[in-house]
């Protein structure tokens, strides 16, 4: 089993979508995925067709009382997903921070809840949308995963983060998850009509020292249709550009593997 963050600590930039339609392309593989919405907002969750009244046991009771994994997790089977299996998350995930200040072990819960779960033998990936920002449900992300991808949409202002960005997975590398590796830079959002496009691109290969995703995600208008109908790019539509590249990146992710 392989435990991946989606992570980035700017908005905007494809990290939620990259988390379920990676994960559907994955499973659409033949592999078993689950995906953590680790994220207050449930973007994720809702780009499943899952809503609040679907749920009562959500990411917040695994931080708060170190529930069972199994004991939250919601088999997609029902919405005639195969190999697909969610831990779901909403608004209440806003008060872990909180909740667990001046806890024992606060940073690796979520770590201990994989590693003690038997339902995950079964499992050959685990993907983790993070918020977008460095708090402590990302640090227990970081601390959980084998690795994390990066989302990055190629224009200045995302440019600009990227050594913070870099830095702050160094750090979790120096203090706390040594074998933390990126798996790569995922350029999102791609569209060859922009000027600057390729000057932006190699900027990006630069900065992460090559270490990108030959892929990249095409601008999609069929993208936020599909999250508005609440499904996956591949159910709404396999053969637009945006779900073909997300096939192609899952591809490209397990001959890495």
């Amino acid at each position: 089993m392989k435990v991946i963050s989606i992570f980035n600590q700017k908005g905007g930039v494809g990290k939620t979508t990259t988390a379920i339609n990676l994960s559907a392309s994955l499973a659409e593989r033949g592999k078993k995925v689950l995906v953590i919405d680790n994220d207050p907002q449930g973007n994720l969750t809702t780009g499943f067709g899952i809503e609040n009244e679907h749920f009562q046991k959500s990411l917040y009771d695994i931080y708060k009382y170190m529930l069972p994994i199994e004991n939250v997790i919601i088999d997609l089977k029902q919405l005639d997903y195969k190999n697909l299996y969610l831990v779901p998350s909403d608004v209440k995930l806003t008060a872990a921070e909180e909740v667990l200040a001046g806890e024992y072990g606060k940073e690796t819960r979520l770590k201990t809840v994989i590693d003690e779960s038997d339902f995950l033998a079964e499992i050959d990936y685990v993907i983790i949308d993070c918020p977008p920002t460095f708090n402590i449900m990302s640090i227990n992300a970081l601390i959980a995963s084998d690795s994390v991808i990066i989302p990055i949409e190629p224009n200045t202002f995302a440019l600009n983060g990227t050594v913070n960005l870099v830095n702050t997975i160094k750090k979790i590398r120096k203090q706390i998850n040594k074998d933390l590796k990126i798996d790569g830079a995922l350029i999102t959002m791609y569209d060859k009509r922009i000027n600057s496009i390729k000057t932006l691109t190699e900027q990006i290969k630069e900065a992460f020292g090559n270490n990108t995703f030959n892929v990249y995600i095409r601008t999609d208008a069929q993208v936020r249709t599909s999250q508005d109908e609440g499904v996956t790019l591949l159910k709404y539509n396999k053969k637009s550009n945006a779900a073909k590249d997300y096939l192609n990146l899952a591809d490209e992710l397990l001959k890495k593997d």
